[in-house]
């Protein structure tokens, strides 16, 4: 699937340097282009691409000059057919976040249009199901930047929408993609002289059936996202509703959906369909043939365990995770504090930060099987790759029982010596749990909070902290924690 996300990018004329969730941005910019109906807004900043994006998707596409009757569907008096007709596949307006308002009949019409059904103004009948696409620039309040980390998403982003599309009748018949993500498109972004469009084989999308009885307009648009994801990410093949990959991709269209709500939860962050899609896709950061050993998400990064290495790779999945990456190399550069495990580089493209491996805390975000990923390669290589790990971690499992059988029989010859051979003695709990030495970790938080009193107790979440071999707290994702201006601990 990351071949699969680096062509789609290719086709839209971009190259590298772009997270995930940009990436995945970028791709559901295609689909008004490919899914009939597929109305979307996008919101964000100027200069990311957004109407290029949308131009390179359809050959059959268009600009809106203004909204009017005539020009969208069609002229009374003269009888020419409007924008909106067989003629274009998608039609796209650049402005939406000056509109006040659009007149009421105007609006009726295009909320008519894009709840699936046609408005005749002249005679004349159209197979053909025309996009609809508005573009605009959101509040830079929205745009996260190193003076603004942790934007907020709320309902006031739709403050900018045209009065009627604020509405909830209006957002149920639109997409809305959370484009406030996608950074500028800068010339080492830009692949030169690609003018092609993307060739797109146009349909309805696919009526998948979901597990929890939903809305019918909420359901016909995960659909529509998902048929998208599909066709650029899975080569357009039959999805099973029970598979890992649809999973994902549901994960994807909930996140996406979800922001009618005034809420943006990544799709990735406690869902675990949702890391697992991910991991597939970010493989592409990682280097050939690596092999993972451990997995974690965190809001806006993914920190990966390569086997054989000792490092950390942070690995920025949206704009915030670089912004994250760039602040954590700098604070560290200028403080070298202690309880922070060593920064090493940050690739020039600021996606990849690597630090010192400390395990973290908390299990709770991980990935802890990594088999999926081969098995999506229906081949013998992939069998026997397969296989081959299954034995490898039949192998580790033997290696541990038989040291935790070594230490058993250490601790049983400790004891009988301790007790000069009176075997009623012997406590039995000590046998069951040899580990009686656990490190305690909430006391462990507060004895670190009394050493740096500039950090807070509420601070050491335990997807934030790590534990060293000496059994020390070490500090991993600490963006989140030192951001807060004036609050640097040197």
């Amino acid at each position: 699937m990351d071949k699969n996300l680096q062509k789609t990018m290719k086709n839209f004329g971009l190259k590298g340097s772009l997270t995930l969730m940009d990436s995945i941005i970028r791709l559901l910019h295609a689909l008004p282009a490919l899914i009939k109906d597929g109305h979307i807004i996008s919101f964000g900043e100027p200069g990311t691409g957004k109407t290029t994006l949308i131009e390179k998707s359809s050959k059959a596409c268009t600009n809106i000059p203004s909204f009017s009757n005539a020009i969208l569907f069609g002229n009374q008096k003269t009888k020419d057919k409007g924008i909106i007709s067989d003629e274009y596949d998608v039609a796209y307006y650049e402005q939406t976040s000056r509109l006040s308002n659009i007149e009421g009949e105007i609006m009726t019409n295009l909320l008519t249009h894009c709840s699936g059904n046609d408005v005749r103004r002249i005679e004349e009948s159209y197979k053909n199901r025309t996009s609809l696409v508005f573009l605009g620039n959101c509040n830079t309040k929205y745009i996260p930047s190193l003076n603004n980390l942790y934007p907020k998403f709320n309902d006031n982003f739709f403050e900018d929408f045209p009065d009627e599309l604020k509405e909830r009748q209006g957002l149920e018949r639109v997409i809305i993609l959370p484009t406030f993500l996608m950074e500028k498109i800068t010339l080492e972004h830009i692949i030169s002289a690609n003018e092609k469009t993307i060739e797109i084989e146009r349909r309805d999308p696919i009526n998948f059936e979901f597990d929890e009885e939903i809305p019918v307009r909420l359901a016909k648009e995960k659909c529509k996202i998902i048929t998208t994801l599909n066709y650029f990410l899975n080569d357009d093949k039959e999805l099973d509703t029970k598979s890992c990959k649809f999973k994902g991709f549901e994960a994807i269209s909930d996140s996406i959906v979800n922001l009618k709500n005034g809420e943006y939860k990544p799709f990735y962050y406690k869902n675990e369909n949702g890391r697992k899609i991910a991991l597939a896709l970010i493989l592409n950061y990682l280097p050939e043939n690596s092999t993972i050993e451990e997995a974690h998400f965190l809001e806006h990064r993914a920190l990966i365990k390569l086997k054989e290495e000792t490092v950390w790779y942070k690995i920025a999945l949206d704009r915030i995770g670089k912004l994250e990456n760039i602040f954590e190399k700098k604070y560290f550069q200028e403080h070298t504090p202690q309880f922070i495990p060593e920064i090493l580089t940050l690739s020039a493209d600021e996606i990849i930060l690597k630090q010192r491996y400390v395990p973290l805390a908390s299990n709770y975000f991980s990935i802890k099987e990594f088999d999926y990923l081969l098995a999506e390669k229906n081949d013998l290589a992939a069998e026997i790759s397969l296989l081959k790990t299954q034995q490898e971690k039949d192998r580790q499992k033997i290696a541990e029982l038989t040291y935790a059988l070594g230490k058993a029989i250490e601790r049983i010859n400790d004891l009988v010596l301790f007790t000069k051979g009176n075997k009623e003695n012997i406590n039995l709990t000590l046998l069951a749990n040899p580990n009686i030495d656990s490190f305690d970790v909430e006391n462990s938080k507060k004895d670190f909070c009394k050493l740096y009193p500039n950090i807070k107790l509420d601070d050491l979440k335990n997807k934030n902290i790590g534990i060293t071999n000496e059994q020390q707290i070490q500090l991993v994702n600490f963006a989140p924690i030192f951001y807060t201006k004036n609050k640097y601990i040197s």
